[in-house]
């Protein structure tokens, strides 16, 4: 696993192309750990920034289920993909971590769909922007579903009803982040494309 070039650390993929961009046609020292050791190695970076290596698909396996394994089978893995997702929320609210460069807006999504047409991979990209969607929606943005559920605990536990006034500005400052997100969604995609 290759975790620094020329001292740079690149924890993600996005990382390294920046950084090798940044060094095109120049050789660069790639610190990299094999096992228990670390080894420092000179690579050569071509003048488009890459250096002929990609990245290691995950093995796939697969199983078959009967009707009444699938349905336990799928709310596992719909549970698994909720926390993974929540995990990179998480992620994106710490700057130092530069996940917030890995968000896309429509531009992004499109790209992820395969250019020949495939069920199982459309469905499987479809089921998973549903529930990024939920999950999205829960977030206790105020101009969000998680906003209103927010306030109805609120005046549940204090049997009062925030004021108008107060509802007015958490949902201005609600729909300030969520144009900021799409800004930075947009930004990033755009970026992607010029590079």
């Amino acid at each position: 696993r290759v975790f620094s070039f020329n001292g740079q650390s690149v924890s993600f993929i996005q990382d390294a192309r920046e950084v090798l961009a940044s060094c095109a046609g120049t050789t660069v020292e790639a610190l990299a750990v094999r096992g228990t050791d670390t080894l420092a190695v000179p690579v050569k970076v071509d003048s488009l920034g890459r250096i002929g290596v990609y990245l290691q698909l995950p093995q796939i396996e697969r199983r078959y289920y009967s009707a009444l394994e699938a349905v336990p089978a799928g709310v596992r893995l719909t549970g698994e993909t909720i926390s993974g997702y929540v995990r990179d929320l998480g992620l994106l609210a710490r700057p130092s971590t530069g996940a917030y460069k890995s968000v896309g807006s429509f531009i992004a999504i499109g790209q992820v769909f395969p250019s020949t047409w495939d069920w199982y991979r459309f469905l499987n990209i479809l089921a998973l922007l549903s529930i990024m969607l939920g999950v999205m929606n829960l977030l206790p943005i105020p101009a969000l579903d998680g906003g209103h559920i927010l306030f109805t605990l609120y005046e549940m536990i204090t049997r009062r009803k925030p004021s108008d006034r107060f509802l007015v500005i958490t949902q201005i400052i609600g729909m300030i982040l969520l144009l900021g997100l799409m800004i930075l969604a947009f930004g990033n995609d755009i970026a992607r494309l010029i590079h």
